[in-house]
């Protein structure tokens, strides 16, 4: 069976790749579980495209046959809350442990998903998983933000890690519908925009979430030096 690929996508600000240390450790723990061709040098890798804007998403592709596939382009945030639908998956903790490009259950729910914003991933035993490029956190009613544990088949991302790390009251935890409907705020997470409101998911709630969304980005450049350049 031929190895899969391996990607990671990132930002650059003015030059300056962001989580450079966290997604250069994951690209190489990948690769060498694989058998992928990366020599571990991520900045050298990106050096083609690092001033091809002041602010740009970037994405790295490993694998086995060929040096790293780098393409980039303009960054623009996400404008407004997401809405999100829920829709059923079956993949397993094994299929998600690496960030390979075998993503065929995360494009069937994303088509599913028609015109929202995203699909929510909904496990075989209606466990909330993350949507098809985030992870999610659920600020309960008792103020704690909770957030999927790996093991009910996720992909964690690094901002998942750095605010499991860093903020002051957080759990892992499997989250379901009955979560949703009794959120404070629900926001998306990943390694281009760190926080986003989700404002819906269809057919489960409505959310006041852009507030925690901004607290999260504040907090984030204000504890850890890789976050104090995005805007």
């Amino acid at each position: 069976m031929p190895s899969p690929s391996l990607f990671t996508t990132l930002r650059i600000q003015s030059g300056r790749v962001l989580l450079a240390d966290l997604h250069e450790g994951r690209l190489r723990e990948g690769a060498e579980r694989f058998g992928l061709v990366w020599d571990g040098d991520l900045r050298a890798a990106l050096a083609p495209v690092a001033s091809d804007g002041d602010d740009l998403r970037v994405r790295i592709v490993l694998t086995a046959t060929a040096p790293p596939q780098v393409a980039a382009a303009p960054y623009a945030e996400p404008a407004r809350p997401w809405r999100c639908v829920p829709v059923p998956c079956s993949q397993t903790p094994a299929a998600v442990a690496y960030k390979t490009t075998a993503r065929a259950e995360y494009a069937r729910a994303r088509a599913a998903a028609g015109d929202a914003d995203d699909a929510l991933l909904i496990g075989h035993d209606g466990r909330l998983l993350e949507t098809t490029i985030a992870n999610v956190f659920v600020l309960d009613e008792h103020g704690t933000l909770a957030t999927p544990p790996a093991s009910d088949a996720l992909l964690p991302g690094l901002v998942r890690r750095r605010i499991l790390e860093q903020w002051p009251q957080t759990a892992e935890r499997s989250l379901f519908t009955a979560d949703l409907a009794s959120a404070r705020a629900v926001v998306a997470t990943n390694a281009l925009f760190l926080a986003h409101a989700i404002g819906q998911v269809e057919g489960v709630a409505r959310f006041e979430s852009d507030a925690l969304a901004r607290d999260l980005k504040v907090f984030l450049r204000s504890h850890d030096p890789e976050f104090r350049i995005i805007t």
